[in-house]
């Protein structure tokens, strides 16, 4: 039997408009967000795991493991990772072992189900990504506008920072993104230097104090993470 071998795409936080033939995106000079309350992390009482709630959208997704947990470190996306093992390889160390189907040794104190390939067992391994790591100084943590609501800053690979959103609530934990298509806001009207990254303007924010208040509202649901 041959199994297909997919390779994993983690969320990508980059935000792109387009409107009336219009492409752009948007990015923030820096990692400071004037008149909001800068944290260190979530409080203790947020740190739980949550599940990508269901539905057609995102059904590949929740199939190949897709958990959202705040712990001490940050905010943290879990997907599972395509791993493989030789069957030479579990012959000759002792620290590997397959029974009934699983193989033992890749985690502390756990299995993890298995399926054959010819010489290789394939097999998934849970893997954090953060999106907010309390340890790294250039991502910033502030309080929004209402109670459960949180700003996200990080650093990107293009030197500047991109924002999200998050809002929780009783039972849920929501992420939100920019949405450059709003009617009501036009974030290009926000004090920017327009520029352009990969061929595409982009247009690189340093808002005022009643700027960002603004800013806040444009923000739109992206995926709903529902308590485990």
């Amino acid at each position: 039997m041959k199994y297909f071998l997919f390779c994993l795409t983690l969320l990508s936080m980059s935000v792109y408009g387009q409107k009336k033939s219009d492409v752009y995106s948007v990015f923030f000079a820096d990692n400071t967000a004037l008149d909001l309350k800068a944290l260190s992390n979530f409080s203790e009482e947020n740190y739980k795991v949550y599940s990508l709630e269901e539905n057609e959208k995102n059904e590949f997704r929740n199939v190949v493991g897709n958990e959202l947990g705040i712990d001490e470190r940050g905010l943290y996306l879990e997907k599972n990772r395509l791993l493989n093992i030789s069957r030479e390889e579990i012959r000759e160390n002792s620290k590997y072992s397959i029974r009934n189907g699983y193989l033992l040794g890749v985690l502390p104190s756990d299995s993890v189900q298995v399926a054959l390939d010819g010489e290789f067992y394939y097999f998934l391994m849970p893997v954090k990504t953060y999106l907010y790591d309390a340890t790294i100084p250039d991502n910033k943590l502030y309080e929004g506008l209402n109670p459960g609501e949180y700003l996200i800053l990080s650093k990107e690979d293009n030197g500047y920072y991109s924002a999200n959103s998050i809002k929780i609530s009783a039972g849920s934990l929501e992420i939100k993104e920019l949405d450059l298509d709003n009617d009501a806001i036009n974030l290009r009207k926000i004090n920017n230097k327009k520029t352009k990254i990969d061929k595409i303007p982009t247009y690189i924010l340093s808002p005022k104090t009643d700027e960002w208040k603004e800013i806040l509202k444009c923000f739109i649901t992206y995926d709903v993470y529902v308590l485990k």
